[in-house]
């Protein structure tokens, strides 16, 4: 029981984290993709 709790924690902590990676890597190639466009 400890185990399985302990399991979904760390899945349902890693998915948003997960999300935010994608979120900021996201904006960091939209801004790369805005600098260019400047240049």
């Amino acid at each position: 029981m400890l185990l399985n709790s302990n399991n979904d924690s760390t899945k349902s902590s890693r998915e948003p984290v997960a999300a935010i990676g994608v979120g900021t890597h996201v904006a960091l190639v939209s801004l790369l993709t805005k600098r260019s466009n400047v240049k």
